[in-house]
């Protein structure tokens, strides 16, 4: 799934393309991922982008503003004026046949839900394999609630450790568990958990309120490092290869990841090999002796 250093680097790559961009035309393929009716669009300026967490905005001109939620497997890719008649020349895929998700030579292929066109003949286009992610227009007092109801950035300033401080010792939970609640933290997600918590020797089932407060203090330094070396990778494109950037490029942290996806592998600290256990229904990587579990009375 995007997280806060995918959507980041899709937002920050997508702003200036975007931004000055008036609505001409919306198709689509998908109901369910973008239930409202494309005429409310049609005509309004892309004002600016913003994010907070996983959630990307476009502000629209009549003031309301265009959600993207990418969930699992979606994507954002942008396609010029130019690039599209550069494309007329060549035989579409068959949309029919195995098609790699990552491949976006031709747009829109098979996996493409819905078609955003510009007055410039610039496009956007919102592909997704598994169909969980979607596009709403939503009012500007939705948005402020939504915000509201989620915790703080992992990219801004409120996150102080203190603030991370009093998240943590307000419950019980494993650490990874409650790091991985949009509403307690915004943004992070299985990649960057795992990797913090390594970086900061803690074990991922550690209850968050036992953490003292030099291990609070160095958890969010480890989480700050963490999410702005994958913002300069411009994210993880794992496994599946999901996760693109709107030009087609892939993200490069799962080259430098310390934990995340390598299970058997030697740690790149110890050389101990690197564990994966489900934790609360999500796989869990870590090492046994850089992460120990510790001793609770």
């Amino acid at each position: 799934m995007p997280e806060l250093p995918e959507v980041e680097t899709i937002r920050s790559y997508l702003a200036p393309l975007l931004e000055g961009q008036t609505f001409k035309e919306v198709e689509v393929l998908s109901k369910k991922q973008f239930p409202n009716s494309p005429t409310k669009v049609l005509g309004q300026k892309i004002v600016s982008t913003s994010r907070h967490g996983k959630n990307l905005f476009l502000h629209l001109s009549g003031g309301s503003l265009l959600h993207f939620h990418l969930k699992m497997t979606g994507q954002l890719l942008f396609k010029s004026a130019a690039s599209l008649n550069q494309q007329k020349s060549k035989t579409p895929p068959d949309l029919f046949s195995p098609h790699p998700v990552w491949d976006v030579s031709f747009l829109p292929n098979r996996y493409t839900r819905i078609i955003f066109r510009f007055s410039s003949a610039d496009t956007l286009f919102f592909n997704d394999l598994r169909k969980f992610g979607w596009a709403k227009i939503i009012s500007s007092k939705t948005h402020e609630k939504l915000i509201s109801s989620l915790g703080p950035d992992w990219a801004g300033d409120s996150l102080t450790v203190q603030a991370l401080f009093l998240i943590l010792a307000s419950s019980k939970r494993p650490i990874k568990i409650l790091l991985l609640d949009q509403s307690k933290v915004a943004g992070i997600g299985n990649i960057y958990v795992s990797e913090a918590l390594f970086l900061a020797a803690i074990h991922p089932n550690t209850p968050a309120n036992t953490l003292s407060s030099f291990q609070v203090k160095k958890l969010h330094r480890s989480l700050k490092d963490v999410v702005q070396a994958a913002i300069l990778a411009q994210g993880t494109s794992a496994a599946d290869e999901a996760y693109i950037l709107p030009n087609g490029e892939k993200g490069t942290y799962q080259k430098k990841a310390y934990v995340y996806h390598r299970e058997g592998k030697n740690c790149k600290k110890c050389s101990a090999k690197i564990k994966n256990y489900k934790l609360g229904g999500r796989s869990t990587f870590y090492c046994p002796f850089c992460q120990p579990l510790p001793k609770l009375p």
